[in-house]
């Protein structure tokens, strides 16, 4: 048993997903810095409207807390984040330090106005965290350790991510009547406005897709888990995943879900 544990661990570290995996969620991580540029001043320069004083209880959220107290240093923060994002799309030896740099600036921008960005950048950072030292066909043992144990992370971060929201669901009353696509729709600071237009005389179609989503995210988790379901549960987040970057206004959240799809896609077969 313990020697099948190691084998299949040790097998991530060839995992194929890796050539792609850290240029898709750097990728990810520049379109949303992009949305950004037409607004970025409100959000994080010297007048921004999110701007508050204060003092954080620990050292580490003091660190990524900085833009709320010094804002005149924003500019550093926000132009070098791009140019680390590309520098980190390369597969190689030294990658990882402007990943984790890319990482920890858009960590920073993130903790100073985290209304603008949402929860899939937050998910998006964590998996940018997390593939800092992937270096796919690499030579070096300790590297193919930390290939194996970014996949094995990331597909226990999807296990769950899935888990939370399904149980975030059940417990909501909105899920459980059919009506929270509804409501979602009328919101058109959330949702595209061709949406927001059509959302009147579909309530029908409405509650079956929010009846269908809650279906679908209970199994999710559990069919990820064997090998027989899980082809097509990944294929039903980057379903999900297209739509929602089609339907919302944040483009973050399609691109977190596409991200949970990642880690389980091109396995080899005998790993998978």
């Amino acid at each position: 048993m313990i020697k099948k544990l190691f084998l299949y661990f040790d097998g991530f570290s060839a995992h194929r997903a890796l050539r792609f995996m850290p240029r898709i969620v750097q990728c990810f991580l520049l379109v949303l810095w992009i949305t950004t540029i037409p607004e970025h001043r409100l959000f994080w320069g010297n007048d921004n409207v999110l701007f508050r004083f204060g003092m954080s209880d620990s050292m580490l959220e003091n660190a990524f807390l900085r833009l709320y107290y010094q804002p005149e240093i924003y500019a550093w923060v926000y132009f070098t984040h791009p140019i680390l994002l590309i520098a980190g799309l390369r597969n190689a030896r030294f990658s990882w330090i402007p990943r984790f740099l890319g990482w920890f600036t858009g960590m920073l921008l993130y903790q100073a106005a985290p209304g603008v960005l949402g929860w899939g950048a937050v998910l998006l950072l964590q998996f940018a965290f997390l593939l800092i030292p992937v270096h796919y066909e690499t030579d070096s043992s300790a590297r193919k350790w930390f290939n194996s144990l970014s996949i094995a992370a990331m597909r226990i971060q999807t296990i769950l991510v899935v888990s939370i929201i399904a149980i975030f669901m059940w417990g909501s009353a909105q899920w459980q009547k059919g009506e929270t696509v509804y409501y979602l729709i009328h919101q058109p600071s959330e949702v595209r406005s061709f949406l927001y237009e059509a959302s009147d005389g579909f309530g029908w179609l409405w509650k079956m897709i929010t009846y269908s989503l809650l279906g679908m995210t209970t199994c999710l988790a559990a069919s990820l888990l064997f090998r027989p379901t899980r082809y097509y549960s990944t294929v039903a987040l980057l379903v999900i995943g297209s739509i929602a970057v089609l339907s919302f206004n944040n483009l973050a959240h399609g691109f977190a879900v596409i991200t949970l799809a990642l880690p389980w896609i091109d396995a080899r077969e005998s790993y998978s």
